[in-house]
């Protein structure tokens, strides 16, 4: 597949990353960081983001829309077979401020940008679509402003979707894989996107905008 500027995934909804950028990102995170497209949008950057001393995590959104990740490898992993995934998220906003998604091919404005848990796993013998599972439950960013909001999902089947946007429901191959990955949880946050696509990026073109987490 030839490399654009952001190189996407299925219309299932995940944004197709490059593998190593990706397992470095995760695999060397020891706290809360934020991961961002850089200039070219080919691949990400990595900073950490703040934490406060009642365990929330916050950061400013960029103006452009590349927030695409906010994740930790430090707490929440393991085996959480049978479990869920659960964070409180809120937006305080300053002026008059408005949120877009990096457009794609079923937003080509960038409206109505949205977030979700995400989580993975790391497993042997290179890149795998099926290390990667993003919620299929979405929530518009505009909707918990200065309303804090609990995302919280099941680690069960027919909630998840993979790299390859095929759902945990697929085929007994899927199935396997997401219980695997479920039993061994290296790292888990949430994803910014919108239109098609999971992590293509949200931002903030006007005014200014602090998204919080709490585990």
């Amino acid at each position: 597949m030839k490399i654009n500027k952001r190189t996407l995934g299925t219309l299932a909804g995940v944004l197709v990353l490059l593998a190593l950028s990706v397992s470095t990102v995760f695999a060397d995170s020891t706290t809360w960081k934020l991961s961002s497209f850089n200039a070219s949008g080919r691949a990400l950057r990595a900073q950490p983001a703040d934490v406060g001393a009642n365990g929330t995590v916050s950061f400013t959104f960029p103006k452009t829309a590349d927030a695409a990740y906010l994740v930790t490898a430090k707490s929440g992993g393991g085996d959480r077979t049978g479990g869920t995934l659960s964070a409180t998220v809120g937006v305080v906003t300053t002026g008059t401020t408005t949120f877009a998604a990096y457009p794609d091919g079923c937003n080509p404005s960038g409206a109505d940008p949205k977030v979700g848990l995400y989580f993975q796993t790391q497993t042997a013998g290179g890149f795998n679509p099926s290390d990667y599972w993003w919620s299929s439950q979405r929530v518009l960013v505009d909707d918990f402003v200065n309303s804090p909001t609990l995302l919280t999902r099941g680690l069960a089947l027919g909630n998840w979707s993979d790299w390859d946007g095929h759902l945990n429901t697929f085929d007994a191959a899927h199935k396997a894989s997401f219980a695997a990955a479920v039993a061994n949880v290296t790292s888990w946050g949430v994803s910014f996107g919108g239109g098609c696509h999971y992590a293509n990026g949200v931002g903030t073109p006007t005014g200014s905008a602090v998204f919080s987490l709490t585990p």
